[in-house]
């Protein structure tokens, strides 16, 4: 299996778990995150593979968790294909995204 299918699915069931454990549902998520519920609902039932990130962070907030929480990752692995697709970069535009990389960690560490 693909590792970002992978990745998507168990997104969508964490999701599926937090609905159930906060005993809400796909409707009332997604008028309150302002999508469609078929949207929410095909995202869900893995239907449709790709779904915008913007819509992620509006469910981690809509359920009032982290998306850091919802995602199950290697780090390791998630730093190893991060540097893998700066390094693809010309160079003068790693120097540019490890900055942008090193600003969202200070962020982080911040908060």
């Amino acid at each position: 299996m693909n590792k970002n299918f992978e990745i998507m699915d168990k997104l969508a069931q964490r999701i599926s778990d937090e609905i159930i454990k906060q005993n809400t549902n796909i409707s009332k998520l997604s008028k309150k995150i302002g999508i469609h519920a078929s949207t929410l609902r095909k995202f869900l039932n893995r239907t449709n593979k790709s779904t915008n990130f913007k819509v992620l962070l509006k469910v981690s907030e809509a359920l009032g968790t982290d998306l850091n929480h919802l995602i199950d990752f290697d780090k390791s692995v998630l730093e190893k294909r991060i540097i893998a697709a700066i390094n693809e970069l010309p160079e003068h535009l790693q120097i540019q995204e490890i900055e942008k990389l090193e600003a969202l960690i200070r962020n982080q560490k911040d908060n």
